[in-house]
């Protein structure tokens, strides 16, 4: 994420314990201080609790974008895993390249593509800046594609 004082900020606006939030998000209190601190890559799926739970964009929590966006639907992963695999074809990336794009492997990229219910943050913040594309339009969440 690129700013991970946002998650510690919404924690204490909303004056949550981190113990409350590692709960919420079935984590251990050492992973969520991890998180906190930048040292852990969430996955998408403890990044979308957080959305809802804060009633902000994934834009907003991954610093893409100042503005939080609330409201939004959940995620859809038949559409993010549609959206993975034609920005990378439409912009005739290989899977090689995208290796150093994102710091991911290939079988891991293949992974995201197959089941990308276990995609990471970091994986899908860097995919999204690198296309310019919203996160939450990758998942489905919105319509609108250009980060805010």
């Amino acid at each position: 994420m690129k700013n991970p004082n946002i998650l510690i900020n919404l924690r204490i606006k909303h004056n949550k314990s981190q113990q409350f939030i590692a709960n919420l998000l079935d984590v251990t209190l050492k992973t969520y201080k991890y998180y906190e601190l930048n040292i852990y890559q969430m996955k998408l799926s403890k990044l979308s609790i957080l959305a809802t739970f804060y009633n902000v964009s994934l834009d907003y929590l991954t610093g893409l974008s100042k503005f939080k966006n609330p409201n939004l639907p959940s995620i859809n992963y038949t559409k993010l895993q549609y959206n993975l695999i034609y920005y990378r074809i439409f912009y005739n990336i290989p899977k090689k390249d995208l290796t150093i794009i994102t710091y991911h492997s290939r079988p891991t990229i293949d992974k995201y593509e197959k089941t990308p219910t276990s995609v990471s943050v970091l994986y899908l913040y860097l995919y999204a800046k690198h296309f310019n594309l919203s996160l939450d339009y990758m998942c489905g969440r919105t319509t609108k594609k250009e980060i805010l």
